[in-house]
């Protein structure tokens, strides 16, 4: 019994090593559907990443320039009940570059956008208790 359990202790810590390195730059919340009535919501996120690293041969300097995440959301009652959202995003991204230096993975570059537009509905049942799904369509270029 040991075993098995160090065996899945193990394997859990792999799979969040391995999760560390994502590309996902928006959690895309679905608290729009909760608004009332009919509502647009624009959004801008800023963030500036310091991304650095060092080995034998010399420093990277810093990897990661800053990016922008803009957003637009609406939203609408179809009936009482019945509510629909639209999402449009840029879900997914990486801007990594290494400057030029004494290092093995001078000069590499990867860079990579994502777009996401994302049609929700929003069923909601008596006692305060909801239902909520919907489609995306997405375009990623790298």
């Amino acid at each position: 019994m040991t075993r098995i359990m160090a065996a899945g202790a193990a394997l859990l810590a792999t799979t969040a090593l391995a999760q560390a390195g994502g590309i996902e730059r928006s959690n895309q919340s679905m608290a729009i559907l909760f608004e009332e009535g009919t509502y647009l919501q624009f959004g801008l996120g800023y963030s500036d990443p310091d991304v650095s690293g060092s080995n034998a041969a010399g420093a990277s300097g810093d990897m990661a320039p800053s990016f922008v995440l803009p957003s637009i959301s609406f939203r609408t009652d179809i009936s009482e009940q019945l509510s629909f959202a639209l999402i449009l995003d840029e879900h997914v991204g990486a801007d990594v570059g290494y400057p030029a230096g004494p290092y093995t993975a001078a000069g590499t570059t990867a860079d990579l956008d994502g777009r996401a537009l994302t049609a929700l509905l929003r069923y909601e049942m008596p006692n305060n208790f909801s239902v909520y799904g919907g489609v995306r369509a997405s375009q990623v270029d790298g």
